[in-house]
């Protein structure tokens, strides 16, 4: 197989950008280490937090997204993956900075939705405050007249409290706990598929651990990206 070369811009869940290239290996399916995907991965962990800039008027982290968005630029990748929902806030400023394709990861997950249960109504929605106060999901899903379904104020806190003792590389038994009983919370409200809207909590959680289906951004993401890398051959 004659693959293009992808560019992950990663270091936002410094674990994540991991976890995403082995889903990636694990998605392409290739008999021999020959016939799997070039990646060049730009991990910088120094951008700034994004939801404590969108939230909480913290430092700006388009500067450093943009230059590391520069660094795959110059190296000439097919495309771009950005695994953190959050920094799609972010997305029409940092596409307009590169000539490469970003692959848009919200809109990924709402078509998966979609390919799962095509007359949706309702989904829960588990991210950052920064996610969830832009209405980033709620945006995308309203234009297919989908309900999101959200944590309430408390539980909201402790999704978020819960991505920042991953992010410190905590142990997730509890926080899996919580993750758990929270999405069954909006699963009582009537949503039929959770999303993992943040790329941490899918080290967190999995598919199996809710009686409804779980879309998790992470695995859209690299399903996506072996997809494209599949179709620029």
């Amino acid at each position: 197989m004659n693959w293009k070369t992808a560019g992950i811009l990663g270091g936002m869940g410094i674990d994540v950008t991991a976890e995403l290239l082995t889903r990636i290996i694990d998605a392409t399916g290739a008999e021999k280490e020959q016939d799997h995907i070039p990646v060049i991965i730009n991990h910088n962990p120094k951008i700034p937090d994004r939801t404590q800039a969108i939230v909480y008027g913290g430092e700006d982290p388009l500067p450093l997204l943009k230059s590391s968005l520069e660094v795959l630029t110059k190296a000439e990748v097919a495309f771009i993956a950005i695994p953190c929902n959050t920094a799609h806030y972010y997305y029409d400023a940092m596409q307009e900075a590169t000539s490469i394709p970003i692959i848009h990861m919200l809109k990924e997950v709402v078509n998966k939705c979609l390919s799962i249960k095509s007359d949706l109504k309702n989904v829960g929605v588990m991210a950052t405050k920064g996610t969830v106060n832009t209405g980033l999901y709620q945006k995308l899903f309203l234009e297919k007249k989908v309900n999101v379904i959200l944590p309430n104020k408390n539980d909201q806190e402790i999704v978020m409290n819960n991505i920042m003792r991953i992010k410190a590389r905590e142990n997730l038994t509890n926080v899996t706990r919580d993750f758990v009983r929270i999405a069954n919370e909006l699963i009582s409200y009537k949503a039929e598929i959770i999303i993992l809207g943040c790329t941490d909590i899918s080290l967190a959680i999995k598919d199996g651990d809710l009686e409804v289906p779980i879309v998790d951004s992470l695995s859209v993401l690299a399903e996506k990206v072996v997809n494209l890398a599949l179709r620029s051959k």
